[in-house]
């Protein structure tokens, strides 16, 4: 039995308010043909002309009838929850023993948005993601880190050619101890060769002396291969080599 086209028409609209909590008005051309069919209404929140399929709106699906104002509300959701994101982070650093604490610029955009925090242990500020805390496990600080790249520790520089591939690479790693991860020796076995290296009391001095490095060779119109830089080291780009 097909559906009276003013009942139709206000069931759409009644569903729009219910659905969203904000106020939609029928506009020229508002008007029920079918289900599957598209139905003009003005949005007042935000004063723009939508038509969304009234199936999607009445359904099972129970859509917003404005994709902006939908956006803007999500945003307004994550915002309210931003206060629980950072707590957590708190917490589970401070259940792990790794406590820090909140600076005036910690402030939570997203799971894998870096937030600010400052490390109780060090001193220091330190900038992990959600993601990487609460998710899989990674501690907060990179200067107290045990895994991964210590600021702390002993650093290399190092240089290395890939003849057949034609490119180079520079990179920083801590200077590894026994049975500890030597990321300069998956390279050599991925067919890199180690041109030279240069060690570092701390990971800050080599980092810095990289990025200087980086930065020149860009102002040089070199560019960063990022497939050949990807693996396995995430602190090195490779870049071609010149020919001069």
């Amino acid at each position: 039995m097909a559906t009276d086209p003013a009942v139709g028409l206000q069931l759409f609209l009644d569903a729009c308010v219910e659905n969203t909590g904000r106020e939609f008005k029928p506009v020229e051309g508002t008007k029920y043909t079918g289900s599957h069919k598209k139905i003009p209404i003005l949005c007042v929140s935000c004063g723009e002309i939508r038509k969304p399929v009234r199936k999607s709106v009445v359904g099972t699906q129970r859509c917003d009838p404005c994709k902006a104002c939908s956006a803007v509300a999500g945003g307004r959701k994550r915002r309210h929850d931003a206060e629980t994101a950072i707590q957590e982070v708190i917490d589970v650093c401070a259940r792990r023993g790794q406590p820090i604490a909140r600076t005036p610029n910690t402030a939570y955009e997203g799971n894998q948005v870096p937030i600010e925090f400052l490390c109780l242990s060090c001193d220091e500020t330190c900038s992990p993601t959600y993601g990487n805390v609460v998710s899989t496990g990674a501690g907060p600080c990179g200067t107290c880190a045990k895994y991964g790249f210590n600021k702390n520790a002993a650093t290399k520089l190092y240089f290395l050619e890939h003849t057949e591939k034609g490119l180079a690479k520079i990179g920083i790693t801590n200077v590894s101890t026994s049975g500890a991860y030597d990321r300069v020796a998956d390279f050599t076995r991925l067919g890199w060769w180690e041109r030279s290296r240069t060690v570092f009391d701390t990971g800050r001095e080599a980092e810095a002396v990289e990025q200087n490095i980086h930065r020149k060779l860009r102002e040089m119109g070199h560019q960063v291969d990022e497939k050949a830089a990807r693996k396995p080291a995430a602190t090195s780009a490779a870049t071609p080599k010149s020919s001069g």
